[in-house]
């Protein structure tokens, strides 16, 4: 796990918004963007429509809507995340 992606995954306890975690983390967005992507493919993070829906977009579409999107950190993350 790269320390950008320890950074991301420590804000995704919980819910929250992409603008949210911008204003937690201090990143370049296209930067922010291919992490969560990355961390999505790993199966450590899961992307939400809302706040309550899981959605499983492909690349194109997360490409266009990552900022409309919400996060969270899956079990595997966590179990990634305090292995550190």
């Amino acid at each position: 796990m790269t320390d950008e992606e320890y950074d991301i995954i420590d804000q995704l306890y919980f819910v929250i918004g992409y603008t949210e975690l911008t204003h937690e983390i201090s990143m370049l967005s296209s930067e922010m963007s291919e992490i969560l992507w990355n961390l999505i493919e790993k199966g450590w993070v899961k992307c939400l429509s809302n706040p309550e829906t899981e959605v499983w977009p492909n690349k194109d579409q997360f490409a266009a809507n990552y900022s409309n999107y919400y996060y969270l950190a899956t079990k595997k993350g966590l179990f990634k995340h305090n292995e550190i």
